[in-house]
């Protein structure tokens, strides 16, 4: 196995992401935490690929969570998962905004409802 050299781990406040940073010999290379992983283990990441989180934990760096997929596809997925959060966001303050509606709605129909003496 080969030597990593000197890593730093850096943190980027930010993103509250962390990077890699090797010292080679004539360069500096800086690397998402995940790619660096990912590298180390498998070699380098085909062009047009990105890393992944499987199980959608940027914070799980776990090479068995990590997989290599096309950009496109990366990108349509995140997209679609912020539209679910969105939506599921949109669908849960809508419902709290019809309770608070309905509750109004009861009480105004208790205050006019007229009183009946027997």
């Amino acid at each position: 196995m080969k030597s990593l050299g000197h890593v730093e781990l850096l943190y980027n406040e930010k993103t509250g992401r962390l990077y890699t940073k090797q010292v080679k010999f004539t360069h500096i290379e800086i690397h998402s935490l995940p790619r660096f992983v990912y590298e180390k283990l498998y070699g380098k990441v085909p062009k047009g690929m990105e890393i992944h989180h499987i199980n959608l934990n940027p914070l799980d760096n776990n090479p068995s969570n990590l997989i290599a997929i096309p950009s496109k596809y990366h990108s349509l997925i995140h997209r679609a998962l912020r539209s679910l959060e969105v939506k599921y966001y949109l669908t849960s303050e809508l419902k709290k905004e019809m309770i608070k509606y309905e509750r109004k709605q009861q009480k105004r129909f208790k205050l006019n409802l007229p009183m009946i003496r027997m």
